[in-house]
């Protein structure tokens, strides 16, 4: 009998060698080649941010994972990337360790909000200082696209870091090949699922 979270549960998962991640990554690189072409050929600058914010929003969903576990197997399922199987009998160590970033979550917290704020500064000003210019409207709609790149960025990487350092506790999995580490809100409890097999 099939062992599931409950509806909506999800559970945060880092995977070693994880090819997906390299698929959200690679979208970031075709949208700075498009930019380049973007130098020579207009359309290409339109493609190159349709990319690039299709990037950050596959930044958000590859960290939706969600695990459905069975009596045999752990399976990882992310949004439109695909599953990664676990099996249990392949598991050769398990570690609940503590979470060190949590212990400088605050830090962590300050820094980013720092940085946001910087950020949004230096958007604010620069639409500022176009309007006052009374630059074309197109003109101010790339300006407010290109300077929101890094802060998109940014705003996705600062959930996804947030949803790991809010853990003070983290289970680590072992196989021969993989390493998983797995943020669960209970470790002690989700390891002893995860290690019992049929």
């Amino acid at each position: 009998m099939d062992v599931q979270p409950g509806p909506g549960n999800i559970i945060r998962v880092d995977i070693a060698r994880d090819h997906s991640l390299v698929k959200m990554i690679s979208l970031l690189m075709i949208a700075f080649f498009f930019f380049v072409l973007g130098i020579f050929i207009d359309g290409f600058e339109i493609l190159a941010y349709v990319t690039w914010y299709l990037g950050v929003v596959a930044l958000i969903l590859w960290d939706r994972t969600t695990v459905e576990l069975t009596n045999d197997m752990v399976k990882i399922h992310r949004p439109f990337f695909g599953s990664t199987i676990l099996n249990k009998k392949d598991i050769t160590e398990t570690l609940i360790k503590r979470n060190y970033h949590f212990t400088f979550r605050y830090i962590w917290y300050l820094i980013m909000v720092g940085m946001s704020v910087y950020l949004f500064y230096g958007v604010f000003s620069d639409i500022q200082m176009y309007q006052i210019q009374h630059a074309p409207m197109d003109a101010l709609i790339r300006l407010i696209l290109s300077q929101s790149m890094l802060i998109s960025l940014f705003i996705a990487l600062f959930f996804n870091l947030e949803r790991r350092l809010k853990h003070s506790t983290l289970l680590k999995v072992n196989t021969k090949n993989r390493s998983f580490v797995f943020y669960p809100e209970k470790p002690d409890e989700f390891e002893k699922v995860i290690t019992e097999h049929s």
